[in-house]
This record gives structure tokens, C-alpha cells and sequence, in this order.
């Protein structure tokens, strides 16, 4: 089967864009990374939105066949688990703390050491991109794997 795995990718990034950032609310996004019962419930509604964008995104740009197979099923379960996974176990904050990356709430990291409002806001920033490519990439990974080992 031939795929446009650029035309594939752009769509899924449209895809995430839309489930993280359009559709996932306030009470989702305050709510999500909390070790309560609505925590969980938050973040698990947040994921089911965002796997959905991601899917009708995607499923635009695949295949019927891929779409109606149960290749497009584990895909979705890619998508949803470990979006599931690095937002309510805060998985970018290791990252950050493994390879020495402050955090823009960090308490050390006050004015008086030397941050200023630009730097937290760079920090903040560095924080969504990393976000964001961790998600990318085990996104892709999946669907390649899944394309790839029909």
C-alpha cells in the first residue's frame, strides 16, 4: 500500500494541535496532572478529545483500508495511552530535571538568582515544545510501526 507519510504527518500535527490546544479547556488543562479522582477524570477526557482530533485528522489522509482495519484501532490506542501516560505523569518535568532544564515554577529560580519574567517565559515555552515533541514522536513511531509490519 502506498502512503504519503508527509501529507500523513502534517494532518496528524493538525490533529494534535486541535486536541491539545483548541479542545482541551481549563478544567481539563488546570485539572489533568492532580492525583485525585477528577484528576484523572480530567485527563482521561482530555486524551479521549485528543484522540479523536488526532483520528478524524489522520483518518483523512490514510487510507480506507488502514482506516477500517484494526492497524487504525492500535494507532488509536497509541495515541490516547501514551498521550494519557506523559500528561497526567508529568513526564516532561523528569525530562526536564534529567538533562537539567529548569522549570518555569521552579521556586529556586526566583528574580533574585537571576530570572527574569523573559526567562520564564522561555523556560514555559521550552517546556510546551518538549511537550509537544514527545507526543509527536511516539505518534509517528506508532503509525510508522504499524505501516511499516503489515
Amino acid at each position: 500500500m502506498n502512503y504519503n507519510l508527509g501529507l500523513i504527518f502534517w494532518f496528524m500535527l493538525l490533529g494534535h494541535l486541535s486536541g491539545d490546544f483548541i479542545f482541551q479547556n481549563d478544567l481539563m488543562a488546570l485539572n489533568k496532572k492532580k492525583n485525585t479522582a477528577k484528576g484523572y477524570w480530567c485527563c482521561l477526557l482530555h486524551c479521549l478529545v485528543y484522540t479523536l482530533c488526532v483520528s478524524v485528522f489522520t483518518g483523512l489522509v490514510l487510507p480506507l483500508k488502514f482506516v477500517t482495519s484494526m492497524r487504525f484501532i492500535y494507532f488509536i490506542n497509541i495515541v490516547m495511552w501514551s498521550h494519557f501516560f506523559i500528561d497526567k505523569y508529568n513526564i516532561v518535568s523528569y525530562w526536564c530535571k534529567l538533562y537539567g532544564k529548569s522549570l518555569p515554577w521552579d521556586k529556586t529560580k526566583t528574580k533574585d538568582k537571576g530570572w527574569d519574567k523573559v526567562s520564564i517565559s522561555f523556560m514555559s515555552l521550552v517546556y510546551i515544545v518538549i511537550d509537544n515533541t514527545l507526543h509527536l514522536i511516539l505518534m509517528t513511531l506508532g503509525l510508522l510501526l504499524l505501516i511499516v509490519h503489515q
